[in-house]
C-alpha cells in the first residue's frame, strides 16, 4: 500500500496509474535497492524497509535512556511526605538537590469565598421576601467587572420558584467566577440558595470578598441572605523548614499562594490538605526504575528484530550479541535475559525483586555517573545504527558491482521524500 502523503509533479498522472503503480514501485526499487544478505540471498525491499525503521526506532530509544541517565532525568526516584493528610507530593524533583529533605509547615489552607442564604419556606410567595411582581435584577461585582443577571417574578411563584432562577442564570454563564446553588432541607420543607465563587484565594487583597452580590431591585437579597458571607476568601499560607549540616531546623519565611497548589522548590511541587506540618523525603521509586529499563529492552529488541529482519550475519547482530554475552551476568541480577533468537526478556518478578533489593539502584546509579561499561557501548552501538544503518545491517554492497557502497539509506528517504513510501504488506 502507498502512503499518499506526498507532493510531487505529476502526482496525479503517477496515481492515474492505477493498480500498474505497486508493479512499478517494485520495479524500481528492485533494481534501485539490489541488496543481498550474509549469505548473498536476495533480501526483499520491504523487508529492508522493516529493518531500517526498526533499527533507527530502537537506536532512538536506546540513546534516550542513556541520555536521560546521564542527564540524571529523576525519571526512578521520587518524593514522599511523611504525612499525606497535610500534604501530597505531585512531582518528584531533583534527588541531588534534596539532601537532607525538607520540612512544609501549612499554617491555613487556601479557600473560596461562600455566602450562603436563609432557609426559606419552600412554597412560600417570593413577593413575601422582597421580590418584585415583573423583571427583576441582580448584580454581582467581582473585581473590576459587573454582571448583571435579570429574571422574571410573578405574582405565584413560590421562593424556591425564584432560587432555581436565579441560579440557573447564574450557572449558564462561564465567564462569572460564581456559582450558585439551591439547597433543600426536605424535613422542614425549606431551601436557601448559596453563591461560592469557583477559585480559591483573595483576589483583591487581604480581608476583602472576591465578590459582592446586590440587588437593583427591590431588596431580595438581603431578604433572603444572599450578601450573608459565611466563609471569607484566603490564601494559602505555608513555611518551607530545611535542616542544617548540624542538624538544627531553619525556619523558612511565610509563603503564601492563592491555591492550595503549590511549589516548593528543587523541582518539587505538592498539594496542601490541611494545616499541619509533613516532611518531604527523597525516595527510591522502585516502579519508575523498572520503566526505564523496561524502555531500554524495547530499544533493543528493536534493533535485534532489524538485524534478525535484514538476513542476519550482520555486524549490528553481532554486536548485540558480543554486549549481551560481556554483560550477561550483571544483566541477569536485574531480570534481563536472552532468547535463542536474540531478543531480550524480562522477568518481572526477579526485576521487582532487584528494586525492593537495591540492585536496580546499583545499576541505574552506575550508567548515570558513565560508569557503566554497559551503557557506553549501548549507546556507541546505537550511534552507529543512526549514523550508518546500511553497514550495521550488512547491506552496503552494490549487486551491480559498482565501487562506491550502496547507500540505500539515502536512496530510500529521497524515495520516501517523493511520496513512494511503501509498507511491508507491499
Amino acid at each position: 500500500m502507498i502512503n499518499s502523503n506526498f507532493n510531487i509533479q505529476g502526482g496525479s498522472a503517477w496515481w492515474a496509474m492505477g493498480s500498474n503503480r505497486n508493479q512499478m514501485l517494485r520495479s524500481m526499487t528492485n533494481a534501485q535497492f539490489g541488496f543481498t544478505n550474509g549469505s548473498n540471498q536476495s533480501t526483499s525491499s520491504a523487508d529492508l524497509r522493516s529493518a531500517l525503521v526498526s533499527a533507527r526506532r530502537g537506536a532512538d530509544e536506546t540513546r534516550s535512556v542513556v541520555n536521560d541517565l546521564r542527564r540524571g532525568n529523576n525519571t526512578f526516584t521520587t518524593m514522599e511526605s511523611s504525612d499525606t493528610d497535610v500534604l501530597t507530593v505531585n512531582s518528584s524533583g531533583r534527588l541531588s538537590s534534596m539532601a537532607g529533605g525538607m520540612t512544609v509547615q501549612v499554617e491555613q489552607l487556601a479557600r473560596n469565598q461562600r455566602n450562603e442564604g436563609n432557609y426559606l419556606t419552600s412554597n412560600e410567595l417570593a413577593t413575601d421576601y422582597g421580590f418584585d411582581v415583573g423583571m427583576n435584577q441582580i448584580t454581582i461585582d467581582i473585581g473590576n467587572r459587573s454582571f448583571n443577571f435579570s429574571f422574571q417574578v410573578s405574582a405565584t411563584d413560590t421562593t424556591r420558584d425564584v432560587q432555581d432562577r436565579i441560579a440557573n442564570a447564574i450557572n449558564v454563564r462561564s465567564d462569572v467566577a460564581v456559582q450558585a446553588t439551591v439547597t433543600t432541607n426536605a424535613d422542614s420543607g425549606t431551601s436557601r440558595l448559596t453563591f461560592e465563587s469557583t477559585e480559591p484565594g483573595v483576589a483583591r487583597g487581604n480581608n476583602q470578598p472576591n465578590f459582592t452580590i446586590t440587588s437593583n431591585t427591590g431588596n431580595a437579597m438581603t431578604m433572603i441572605g444572599g450578601t450573608n458571607v459565611t466563609q471569607q476568601a484566603q490564601n494559602a499560607e505555608f513555611r518551607i523548614n530545611r535542616t542544617n549540616a548540624n542538624g538544627n531546623t531553619i525556619q523558612g519565611a511565610l509563603q503564601t499562594s492563592r491555591t492550595n497548589d503549590v511549589q516548593l522548590g528543587f523541582g518539587v511541587s505538592a498539594t496542601l490538605e490541611s494545616t499541619g506540618t509533613a516532611e518531604i523525603t527523597p525516595a527510591r521509586d522502585n516502579i519508575g526504575q523498572q520503566n526505564i529499563l523496561r524502555r531500554m529492552v524495547n530499544g533493543l529488541n528493536d534493533m535485534v528484530e532489524a538485524a534478525n529482519g535484514a538476513g542476519g550475519n550482520n555486524r549490528l547482530q553481532r554486536e548485540l550479541s558480543n554486549l549481551a554475552r560481556s554483560s550477561a551476568s550483571a544483566l541477569e541480577r536485574i531480570g534481563i535475559t536472552r532468547n535463542s533468537e536474540g531478543f531480550f526478556r524480562i522477568d518481572e518478578t526477579r526485576m521487582a525483586n532487584a528494586a525492593e533489593s537495591g540492585e536496580l539502584d546499583r545499576f541505574i546509579s552506575s550508567a548515570s555517573s558513565g560508569g557503566s561499561s554497559f551503557m557506553n557501548r549501548l549507546d556507541r552501538i546505537a550511534g552507529d545504527v543512526n549514523r550508518r544503518p546500511e553497514t550495521m545491517l550488512g547491506q552496503d554492497t552494490d549487486r551491480f558491482g559498482g565501487s562506491r557502497p550502496n547507500r540505500w539509506t539515502n536512496q530510500l528517504n529521497q524515495m520516501m521524500g517523493f511520496g513512494m513510501l511503501f509498507d511491508t504488506n507491499m
